[in-house]
């Protein structure tokens, strides 16, 4: 049996916690001698604290009394004790974590100094992985001398914007129709001609293959279904699409054409084995606006990071097929080339100058012609890249 005076139950321990932590001076005088050797263990320890001498404090006293007296649910000393460093320890694992984990993510300095340590300059973003150029926000649209802000929240100001968009789309297509009833007849009756044989043969002379095959694979009546576009991968929507160029091709196609469009835009994919993608290899390689592109980013792909950016092709061929478009993915492969995609959405936009894209964007207008998405497979082998670093343009 236990003595009563020896024995207290975690209500008392409780209490008498209280007394000794808040200095009840009064309960205090009745405290038994038990209590007072608890009372002077704490005074040791106090003593050891305000002297900073630890050593002082015979290593074999016994302080599992005042441990359980001051933590009751706590079983003895040593378990009270490697609870606390426990925890400390798991404190200090998880700001170290923490702080790892926000190094990792970055957050604006992080990020900047990340750019400036790969060549780059604040003008461009790292997300996912990828390095893109930012997006600049136009402040203002400026349409007949009028400037309307953009993105201001305000649904009247959103209206006004949108109503003067649809008058000026009328507007230029009215004028294109008066125009084209009295010009480039010749250049008309070649594009609306383009799949006779002899017309399509004299358009590749003169503009190039793939010029001509686009334009073909967008007539409605051949949407993708030309003899070209069946040697190649064709998508019934962006869907299909291979799954790192699904939501670039929904944002790509909601921007360009039209949200509702979505389900029924087809595209087609051309790899690299095939004789276009071969043949925008060999423009690319002989354009320097993409070669200063593989200088600024080459560092960056060896640090295993992906490009996304745009270009704008030259060169008749290339030029009329493509113009400007996206560069997507491109990145150092296993085998230390250089692999990417070429992409956008074939259409003719609106307000252009041109001829052709203004018979394009007529035709397009009136449901001849049909926008599709596309995306070129390009490897620029190991050996291409280092060339193209050390003397610029290939076959200079």
């Amino acid at each position: 049996m236990f003595k009563k005076n020896n024995y207290l139950t975690n209500d008392e321990k409780i209490k008498k916690r209280a007394e000794l932590l808040y200095g009840n001076t009064k309960e205090n005088k009745s405290i038994s001698n038990n209590d007072d050797e608890v009372k002077g263990e704490l005074s040791a320890l106090v003593e050891m604290d305000t002297k900073k001498k630890p050593n002082t404090i015979k290593k074999e006293k016994d302080y599992s009394k005042t441990a359980d007296l001051l933590y009751p649910n706590m079983k003895n000393k040593t378990d009270k004790i490697d609870t606390i460093k426990s925890d400390k320890n798991n404190n200090n694992n998880e700001k170290l974590n923490n702080d790892n984990k926000n190094n990792f993510t970055g957050g604006a300095a992080s990020t900047k100094n990340t750019l400036k340590n790969i060549g780059l300059d604040n003008n461009y973003e790292i997300k996912n992985g990828a390095i893109s150029p930012l997006k600049k926000q136009k402040e203002y649209e400026i349409i007949n001398n009028i400037k309307y802000p953009n993105n201001t929240g305000n649904k009247k100001v959103e209206e006004m914007l949108n109503q003067a968009k649809q008058e000026r789309s009328e507007k230029y297509r009215k004028d294109t129709e008066d125009y084209l009833k009295f010009h480039e007849l010749h250049k008309q009756f070649g594009i609306d001609h383009s799949d006779n044989k002899i017309i399509k043969a004299r358009g590749k002379k003169i503009y190039g293959n793939e010029a001509i095959e686009n334009l073909e694979m967008s007539k409605t009546k051949s949407y993708i279904n030309t003899d070209y576009a069946k040697k190649h991968k064709i998508y019934n929507n962006y869907n299909e699409a291979p799954d790192n160029l699904k939501n670039y091709f929904k944002d790509k196609i909601t921007e360009q054409i039209g949200a509702d469009k979505l389900g029924k835009t087809k595209g087609i994919y051309i790899d690299a084995d095939s004789e276009s993608s071969n043949s925008l290899k060999s423009n690319l390689l002989k354009d320097n606006d993409f070669i200063e592109k593989l200088k600024k980013y080459d560092n960056a792909m060896n640090k295993k990071y992906k490009i996304n950016d745009s270009i704008n092709l030259k060169g008749k061929n290339w030029g009329n097929a493509v113009g400007n478009a996206d560069i997507r993915d491109m990145h150092i492969n296993k085998n230390g080339d250089i692999e990417f995609y070429v992409t956008d959405v074939y259409d003719f936009n609106e307000g252009e100058k041109n001829p052709l894209v203004k018979i394009g964007r007529n035709r397009q207008d009136n449901g001849n012609i049909t926008p599709y998405f596309y995306a070129y497979r390009v490897i620029i082998s190991k050996e291409e890249k280092e060339q193209l670093l050390k003397k610029g343009k290939i076959n200079d």
